[in-house]
């Protein structure tokens, strides 16, 4: 309790998602499974978090979005068909984001890290699961 940063957390839980949807997409995409992962949109209150990580959107102007535009990615991800040759992708203002002008961060992106946080999460419920 001393130490939980909430900020932090979410992000840890935003990153998460990311590696799932990888190691998903490396698992069960060869069966016709597609995983991806998105940002919903800016919300209000995680300037000061962006600052203190270094990461530039602290720096940038917060826009909210519409009731419309907030959705918009989430239909894009669960209908789009392009989105099969795009497996594991990160979404943002549906389309796929692009990591070298968007919010994707290199961290929520290896498939190394996405692994690691599979077989712990297997440790963690106690089952292995096995996919070939």
């Amino acid at each position: 309790g001393k130490t939980y940063n909430p900020w932090t957390a979410y992000g840890q839980s935003k990153t998460a998602n990311m590696l799932m949807a990888l190691s998903l997409a490396e698992k069960l995409g060869p069966d016709g499974l597609v995983a991806v992962s998105l940002h919903p949109g800016v919300i209000f209150g995680t300037t000061a978090a962006d600052r203190a990580l270094g990461n530039w959107e602290g720096w940038s102007e917060l826009r909210v979005k519409t009731q419309d535009e907030g959705v918009a990615t989430h239909v894009y991800g669960a209908f789009h068909p392009e989105l099969k040759s795009h497996n594991g992708a990160y979404l943002q203002d549906a389309h796929v984001a692009n990591p070298w002008t968007e919010t994707v961060k290199p961290w929520g992106t290896s498939p190394v890290e996405a692994e690691r946080l599979w077989k712990l999460s297997e440790k963690l419920v106690g089952q292995e699961f096995s996919y070939e």
